[in-house]
């Protein structure tokens, strides 16, 4: 992995500077003007950048999409396979969601961004951005590492999404764009409620699965019916819980076989111990995804090999952590974006990511 951090206040040198990074890591690009930046990566998966995409009260949001190839001839919503229109059908009714790149508000600083860290080789990219003192996020681009017959499938992520209105009614709603900011969850996991936590997608068989929510309806019963993608760091006891306390009807989905079988995968309770108490190391966990095909059926995806969850306690932003023969850079969970709050543990997730070196 190649690592470079540096202080940068303009989104388009920022982009400037990504691209650059990308080179040196081993991806190609395929198209790059002052706002878009489309790449490729060893493994053949596409990335695109549209910077100034949505305007959220005065913060310019930018969108970080996937796709299945690169047309010179069409635009950043007409690629073949972009990730927020090729999704499976199941997720047709909610409304469009997807990973964004988000910069400061202008009526609160005058500059987009402080500073960044990115961290990559051939196969993943990723960014974690220091917007200004105790405000960041991260957001990255990555592969599932193969399991048996399955060539596992490209990632992306951010603590940021742009939202839009329902599929079928499409605009560019700038109310809509919004930064996530929750202290509960772990960053691959489906929200409980509505659209409060970070957000994914996996590129399984040809179309994009997600973790958004139902917009239209933030009942859980709709959240995890509708669902088509789940990771081993759910934590189903309080979901499952919370679906029977809000409707006795619905409580039977408890009981399906399903679910019991992906609880019973689930290691939350690992995950949310943060440190070891007989080593003293704070806890690693490698996100494992599942996915339901289209017979139905809940399917081993593979594993996000390069990125892991890690327990922040003790921990400070861009650190090395050593477990063993590894090496992993670990960066703090995402802060407030909207508050001058300088206090570490204001409105932080418990959980960061951690970088393989």
């Amino acid at each position: 992995m190649i690592v470079q951090s540096g202080k940068c206040l303009d989104r388009f040198e920022f982009l400037t500077i990504f691209s650059a990074f990308a080179l040196k890591c081993g991806w190609s690009i395929n198209k790059q003007s002052k706002t878009e930046l489309y790449l490729k990566n060893s493994y053949g998966n596409y990335l695109q950048i549209m910077l100034d995409y949505v305007n959220a009260n005065g913060a310019n949001v930018g969108l970080f999409a996937g796709a299945l190839s690169f047309d010179e001839s069409k635009g950043f919503e007409d690629q073949p396979g972009y990730s927020r229109l090729n999704q499976h059908s199941a997720y047709k009714s909610s409304a469009q969601i997807t990973t964004a790149i988000f910069f400061n508000y202008k009526n609160r600083v005058d500059y987009d961004m402080e500073g960044y860290t990115l961290v990559g080789d051939s196969k993943t990219l990723f960014c974690n951005m220091e917007l200004r003192p105790n405000a960041t996020y991260s957001f990255f681009s990555s592969n599932l590492t193969k399991f048996h017959e399955f060539n596992g499938g490209h990632i992306i992520f951010s603590d940021c999404f742009a939202g839009y209105g329902p599929y079928g009614s499409y605009s560019r709603m700038s109310k809509d764009a919004k930064c996530i900011i929750n202290q509960n969850f772990t960053p691959f996991e489906l929200p409980q409620y509505e659209d409060n936590n970070s957000l994914f997608n996996v590129l399984v068989g040809g179309y994009w699965h997600t973790n958004q929510s139902d917009s239209k309806n933030s009942s859980i019963y709709n959240l995890i019916t509708k669902s088509r993608i789940m990771t081993n760091l759910q934590e189903w006891e309080n979901f499952l819980s919370n679906l029977n306390r809000q409707s006795k009807t619905n409580a039977y989905y408890i009981n399906n076989k399903d679910y019991i079988k992906l609880n019973a995968l689930s290691v939350y309770e690992i995950a949310k111990v943060i440190k070891d108490k007989n080593t003293g190391l704070n806890v690693v966990v490698a996100p494992e995804f599942f996915y339901k095909n289209d017979l139905e059926k809940w399917t081993h995806a593979g594993i996000l090999d390069d990125v892991r969850i890690v327990g922040f306690t003790g921990l400070k932003n861009r650190s090395e952590l050593h477990m063993g023969s590894e090496k992993f850079m670990v960066f703090e969970p995402h802060g407030d974006l909207y508050s001058a709050n300088k206090e570490v543990g204001y409105r932080r997730n418990r959980f960061g990511l951690a970088v393989r070196l």
